[in-house]
């Protein structure tokens, strides 16, 4: 079953815009100003409740961000492939636990 997306509109712009704002407009991870995006720390699938939370976004370069998902999610074999394993799939409770694990030690290293 696919997920519909539903990140289009006032309520989600206005998250992004908040998140950008609340970083003044820079990567955190590498203080670019190019090509900013608003960027889920609890991803927007697994935790309804946090989709419109300013405090589980960050700002991230697209470069940034494409490094972090490789890092934490391990899908780089399906990225080079052109497969993307993560979209429209259920994800075992294994790998939501690897994942949860590998964003929870991303979150304390920014710290």
């Amino acid at each position: 079953m696919i997920i519909p997306q539903k990140r289009k509109g006032k309520p989600y712009n206005q998250w992004r815009q908040a998140v950008l704002s609340r970083d003044n407009y820079q990567c955190k991870l590498c203080a670019s100003t190019d090509d900013l995006i608003s960027h889920h720390i609890i991803e927007w699938e697994e935790d309804p409740s946090l989709r419109l939370d300013v405090d589980n976004g960050q700002t991230l370069c697209r470069p940034c961000h494409s490094r972090l998902h490789l890092k934490c999610d391990g899908w780089n074999k399906g990225l080079k492939t052109g497969y993307a394993p993560w979209r429209g799939k259920k994800r075992s409770e294994e790998t939501k636990a690897k994942l949860s694990r590998a964003r929870i030690a991303y979150l304390q290293s920014l710290h």
